[in-house]
């Protein structure tokens, strides 16, 4: 396992280690979406920044249409959580909206720590 390789994953585990701990707090407190919020945020603008800093590396663009859909689902996730954290009560089928997108991204990063430890990779880019 390359050096790369093991931060990658160190980052990812990280990252399922809070999601789980997220989630035991709202179990624990009921009525405290603000730390999932925060989190559906967090790394829906980190793989957005990831991907316009890869596009700027590119001289050839072509788009593909699993690409626009992940991408898509995450500025929706963002807009939705950046307008969710600055309101003050949320109507439940929201609040039901937010949970479902925080278990898409915690599949998500189950799925990518599960394709990081089967595969090698020397690069991200």
């Amino acid at each position: 396992m390359t050096i790369s390789n093991r931060g990658l994953i160190a980052t990812v585990v990280t990252f399922i280690v809070i999601y789980l701990l997220a989630i035991i707090n709202d179990v624990v407190n009921s009525n405290q979406l603000i730390f999932i919020l925060i989190l559906n945020f967090s790394l829906s603008l980190v793989v957005l920044l990831y991907w316009i800093i890869k596009q700027l590396r590119i001289k050839i663009h072509y788009f593909e249409l699993r690409e626009l859909v992940v991408l898509s689902l995450e500025v929706v996730i963002l807009v939705s959580s950046c307008f969710a954290i600055f309101q003050d009560v949320l109507p439940k089928w929201f609040q039901m909206i937010e949970y479902v997108f925080f278990g898409i991204q915690f599949i998500a990063l189950i799925l990518f720590l599960i394709f990081a430890l089967t595969f090698r990779m020397k690069k991200l880019f």
